[in-house]
């Protein structure tokens, strides 16, 4: 199971989310087997395309003392509305095009590629935000290296700002998430209740910045947080499956961790 991270979030910050995700997790796994056979590892990327962008915008637009851009950014001073159609229109750049020679990419895919086919394992993908990006396009790599499906990767797509998720995925995007700015993504299709977010609706809320955070908003919501667990453990395999090779046409039989 990777955890792949969004956009302004540290390794630090990523490897606490995934502890969580791992302490929230095992729990529900009831299977003896499938509980030893389950590891956690965070897929980091450290792209942060739009950050200069922004914060110039904000210069610009609003005011030279760049000390409350950051304020905004801490989540202590609500985003203003120039500052939000910023937002958006650096967002529409955050696409995947940007991502396909980034090395954080190929270092991904190919972590993935290995546990998949020399490990005989299955890859299971919980990415948040810009890391949908990352594993939309890693999922698609894959598919032009080897045979993949959902027997063997699987998308669990959290706060998801591209328009799809690869291999039809389940996703989870709270109503009022900041992310709802993005032109072209998916919508919103989780009930706020439990989470710091002030709109049940299509459009961000006041607090749109806290209901995007995955574990203050995401893990602690009443709908959020079991509709993303339970897609997790759904897409722990249960038996072991075959993985065809297209270089020898040969079948691989394995356990799938």
């Amino acid at each position: 199971v990777f955890f792949g991270n969004g956009m302004d979030t540290t390794q630090e910050k990523s490897v606490d989310i995934l502890d969580n995700l791992k302490r929230d997790t095992q729990p529900l796994i009831s299977l003896p087997r499938q509980k030893d056979c389950t590891i956690f590892d965070l897929a980091y990327n450290t792209n942060e395309l739009g950050w200069t962008d922004l914060l110039q915008g904000y210069v610009q637009a609003i005011s030279s003392d760049t000390s409350g851009f950051w304020r905004i950014m801490a989540r202590l001073q609500i985003m203003p509305a120039v500052l939000q159609r910023l937002f958006s229109d650096i967002a529409v750049t955050l696409d995947k095009i940007n991502y396909i020679s980034d090395s954080d990419l190929r270092i991904q895919a190919e972590q993935y590629r290995h546990e998949i086919r020399d490990n005989h394992k299955k890859v299971i993908l919980v990415p948040h935000s810009q890391g949908n990006f990352y594993a939309n396009e890693a999922y698609n790599l894959l598919a032009s290296l080897i045979p993949i499906s959902s027997n063997n990767i699987e998308l669990v797509s959290v706060a998801n700002p591209d328009s799809f998720v690869a291999g039809d995925s389940p996703y989870t995007t709270l109503y009022g998430d900041v992310i709802l700015i993005v032109p072209g993504r998916q919508d919103p299709n989780t009930d706020i209740t439990g989470t710091p977010c002030s709109v049940n609706g299509q459009l961000p809320g006041t607090n749109s910045f806290g209901c995007h955070d995955f574990i203050g908003s995401y893990l602690t919501g009443t709908i959020s947080k079991p509709q993303i667990l339970s897609q997790i453990i759904s897409a722990i395999p249960i038996q072991s499956v075959s993985l065809s090779l297209p270089n020898t046409g040969s079948v691989v039989e394995g356990d799938v961790d």
